[in-house]
């Protein structure tokens, strides 16, 4: 049995009360510098907790570990009870198609491609459905955050909130458990920053946790929690619920 596998088995049988990601004294260097300081850290299930601080005190770090985009120096990651650090390359892929979408700044969407194909990439990637069955799933997560009219459109033709919601739909189209979102509202104005927030918000209501890093205060006090960073420590942790 492989290990992504016996990773899917403890998700079943073992509960750790309400907590899906429990992050116990990790460190991160970048040559000499240290970016997190045996930082550690609980998240709920289905709650949105908001990471705050100063440039280089060590969000977007925290986030990518978490996502397995990088590796902790030391320390543990537990996901439903399962030690990431443990996983090989095959088990963290998996684990980052199956677990976890991703909504990040830059959008990062192929200028290529139309939305429909945007955000049918993690489904081919994962190749666990019909061909068939892209578009009802498709059409449904765009008419989720009201893109249905911009199926077919290319990207240069959608306005930057539009392409962030078309990150976002991407992100939730193979039902992640762990949305990571890093600064997701930092290149948009103010009206559709809350639209934005107001999206992130709904999938904690749909048995999706959502992590975002942010700068905003005001995003960031529409979480149920707010962690703030200074230096890769912790040093705020505010629950707002």
């Amino acid at each position: 049995m492989g290990r992504y596998c016996l990773f899917l088995l403890s998700c079943r049988g073992e509960e750790m009360d309400n907590t899906i990601i429990r992050i116990n004294g990790i460190s991160k260097h970048f040559g000499k510098q240290q970016v997190l300081d045996k930082l550690t850290l609980d998240v709920e299930k289905n709650t949105m907790t908001s990471i705050t601080g100063a440039s280089g005190s060590g969000k977007t770090t925290l986030l990518n570990i978490i996502g397995t985009l990088e590796k902790a120096d030391e320390g543990k990651v537990m996901v439903d009870g399962s030690d990431l650090t443990g996983f090989d390359r095959k088990a963290v892929c998996e684990y980052r198609n199956r677990m976890i979408g991703f909504v990040f700044q830059a959008f990062y969407l192929e200028p290529a491609f139309d939305v429909y194909r945007n955000i049918e990439v993690p489904l081919l990637i994962r190749n666990d459905k019909d061909k068939k069955d892209h578009k009802e799933l498709i059409t449904k997560i765009l008419s989720e955050v009201g893109l249905e009219s911009k199926i077919h459109a290319k990207v240069h033709e959608l306005s930057g909130g539009e392409q962030q919601r078309v990150c976002i739909a991407r992100a939730l189209v193979g039902s992640p458990k762990i949305l990571l979102c890093d600064e997701p509202c930092g290149n948009l104005d103010s009206a559709n920053s809350r639209n934005i927030i107001r999206l992130l918000r709904e999938q904690t209501r749909r048995d999706t946790t959502v992590i975002m890093v942010t700068h905003s205060r005001e995003d960031a006090e529409c979480s149920d929690r707010i962690v703030s960073l200074s230096d890769g420590r912790i040093v705020d942790d505010k629950d707002l619920r």
